[in-house]
C-alpha cells in the first residue's frame, strides 16, 4: 500500500486577478485593532521595543489560535484521523482477504525413485543422482585460499541434468511453468540436504521419490519441496505481512495525530496567559 500522506492538499486553483481573499478565521483571540501606529513622541528604543512585542504578539496569537482549533468538535486533526480510520479498514479487509486466499493446489505427481544417490567429497564436493531419464550432477563453487584450500562452504550449481526435460517427461512433452519452477527448487533443495547430511556423517536419504521432492499443498496452493517448504504458503504469508506492517503504521499515525491535538488543547491556557502578558507590557509601553 502506498505511503499516503492524508495531511497534504492538492494545491487550490489559483483565484482571478478580481477576487479578494477571505478573511482568516479566528476565535476569541482577535488581533488588536486599537493599536496604535508609531509615536513620533516615544524613545527610540520604546519604539523598538513595541515592535517587538507586537511581533510576539502575533507568534503567540497564532498559538491561541492553534489551541482553541483543537478544541473544536471539527478539526484538522480528526479530520486526519477520519481519513486515517478508512485507511485502517481497508488494510485490515486487504489482510483478512489476503489471509484467506490460495493458489492453484498442484498436481500429484508419479513416485517415480531417485537412484543412484551420491555424493563425492571433492572438491569440488557434489551430489549426484538418477531421475526418470536425467542425471543430475550439482557440485559447489569453490572458493580458493591462496594456499589453495577451501575458504568456505559454497552454494551447489547445477552441472548435469535438465528439470525442463523432467517436467517434459512428466507432463507428456507439455510445458508446465509452475511445477517447473517448484522443481527446479526443490531438486536443489534435496542435493543441498543431501551434502550437509553426508558432511555431518549422517546416513544418505533413501527410498526418495519424485513424489517427495513435490507433494501438494492444499491449504495455500502449488507442493511442498523436499524440505516441507510451501512457496505459495510463503508468499501469502509475506503480503499478510506486509500489510500487518502498513496497518501497525497508520494506527502510529492516527495515535500521533490525536497527541499532537491534546498537545495543542493542554497549550491553551498558557497561550491565553502569554497573551495577555503581552498585550499587557504593550499597553505599559503605550502609556
Amino acid at each position: 500500500m502506498p505511503n499516503w500522506k492524508f495531511w497534504e492538499k492538492t494545491p487550490a486553483e489559483p483565484l482571478p486577478p478580481s477576487a479578494a481573499p477571505e478573511p482568516a478565521r479566528r476565535f476569541t483571540a482577535k488581533p488588536r485593532t486599537d493599536l496604535p501606529g508609531v509615536n513620533s513622541n516615544l524613545g527610540q528604543e520604546t519604539v523598538a521595543k513595541l515592535n517587538q512585542l507586537r511581533t510576539r504578539r502575533e507568534a503567540v496569537l497564532f498559538d491561541v489560535e492553534q489551541a482553541l482549533l483543537a478544541t473544536q468538535p471539527e478539526n484538522p486533526w480528526l479530520e486526519r484521523v477520519r481519513l486515517l480510520d478508512e485507511a485502517i479498514d481497508d488494510v485490515r479487509s486487504d489482510r483478512d482477504r489476503a489471509q484467506r486466499e490460495s493458489e492453484p493446489i498442484g498436481e500429484a505427481v508419479t513416485p517415480a525413485p531417485l537412484h543412484t544417490i551420491l555424493f563425492q567429497e571433492g572438491p569440488p564436493p557434489s551430489v549426484a543422482f538418477d531421475l526418470l531419464e536425467e542425471h543430475f550432477i550439482y557440485a559447489e563453487e569453490i572458493d580458493w585460499a591462496e594456499r589453495g584450500y577451501q575458504m568456505a562452504r559454497g552454494d551447489l550449481l547445477l552441472q548435469s541434468g535438465e528439470p525442463q526435460r523432467l517436467v517434459e517427461a512428466i507432463y507428456q512433452g507439455l510445458h508446465d511453468e509452475a511445477f517447473l519452477e517448484h522443481i527446479t527448487a526443490s531438486l536443489f533443495v534435496f542435493a543441498s540436504d543431501t551434502r550437509d547430511r553426508a558432511l555431518a556423517g549422517e546416513v544418505l536419504p533413501v527410498s526418495v521419490t519424485l513424489a517427495d521432492l513435490a507433494r501438494p499443498d492444499e491449504t495455500a496452493g502449488g507442493w511442498f519441496d523436499w524440505n516441507g517448504h510451501s512457496a505459495a504458503a510463503t508468499r501469502r504469508d509475506h503480503r499478510v505481512t506486509l500489510l500487518q506492517q502498513e496497518e501497525q503504521r497508520l494506527l502510529a499515525e492516527r495515535e500521533r495525530e490525536l497527541q499532537e491535538q491534546a498537545r495543542w488543547e493542554d497549550r491553551l491556557p498558557i497561550a491565553k496567559r502569554r497573551l495577555a502578558d503581552v498585550d499587557a507590557e504593550i499597553a505599559a509601553l503605550e502609556v
